[in-house]
């Protein structure tokens, strides 16, 4: 099991790495007429992180309600009826540790 989680975490880390890199590459397209007006590499840089923070908490709070909302289904066969606490569960675990994200900008 734990290779498995391995490979997943890889995996998602290989899908995380192609966006960031299609998503600087089409940002840094416009570096020309960034440039052009007066903006500083500076100030792109800043603009491409405020933009990617942004879009970073949005994900942490979808992720959170979506974690929250579908606690009601799992588990699934036998782990259900060894489930001490069924129903909705607020995950504290996983939402404390993403409120850093939100905090932080």
């Amino acid at each position: 099991m734990f290779i498995i989680a391995i490979a997943v975490a890889v995996a998602g880390l290989l899908f995380a790495g192609q966006a960031v890199a299609r998503q600087a590459r089409l940002e840094w397209d416009d570096a020309g007429v960034l440039d052009a007006i007066g903006m500083t590499p500076g100030g792109m840089v800043t603009a491409g992180s405020i933009r990617a923070a942004v879009i970073a908490c949005i994900a942490v709070i979808v992720g959170c309600v979506v974690t929250v909302a579908l606690s009601v289904l799992g588990p699934v066969g036998i782990g259900r009826a060894a489930e001490p606490h069924p129903g909705v569960a607020s995950m504290r675990s996983c939402c404390s540790s993403a409120s850093p994200w939100l905090l932080c900008r």
